[in-house]
Parts: C-alpha cells; structure tokens; sequence
C-alpha cells in the first residue's frame, strides 16, 4: 500500500464518520423533538385533567356555600323566632 493509498482510504474514512456522524444527529435531534412533543402532550393532558378537577372542586364549594348560606338564614330566623316567644310571653 503506497501512501498515497493510504490517504485515499484515511479520507474516505473521514468522510464517512462525518456523513455518519452528522446522520446520527439528526436522527437524534428528530427523536429529541419528538420526545418533547410526547412530553408536551402529557403535561397538556394532565393540566387539562387538574382543570376539570378544579372546576368540580369549584362547584361544590360553591353548593356548599350556598348550604351553609341557607342553614345560617334558617338559624338566624330560629333565633329571631325564639327571642319573639321569649318577649312576648
């Protein structure tokens, strides 16, 4: 093998890490991207989730404000009642 030889197979060695290298990091940066757009997608999904939760927690606090509104108006009224008798007697 004359040197000359030699360089040719060196530099098509070269040439070939590099197109080999450079293939490798695209496919690479594809997978990447595509991760992230799975990840993205996840965390989307369990944002909406946590949402729709919230609003159901929302609505119940609400019922049960309103509970606890109607059930302070019907004491109030007992007691309104109860110190009408108290007097009147």
């Amino acid at each position: 093998m004359t040197f000359r030889e030699a360089l040719e197979s060196g530099a098509q060695s070269a040439v070939s890490w590099i197109v080999v290298g450079f293939l490798g990091g695209i496919g690479w940066l594809i997978r990447r991207v595509f991760t992230n757009q799975r990840q993205i997608d996840a965390m989307k999904t369990a944002l909406s989730a946590r949402d729709a939760e919230r609003d159901r927690d929302r609505e119940e606090m609400r019922a049960s404000f309103a509970r606890i509104e109607g059930a302070q108006k019907e004491m109030r009224d007992d007691i309104k009642s109860l110190f009408q008798r108290h007097f009147d007697a």
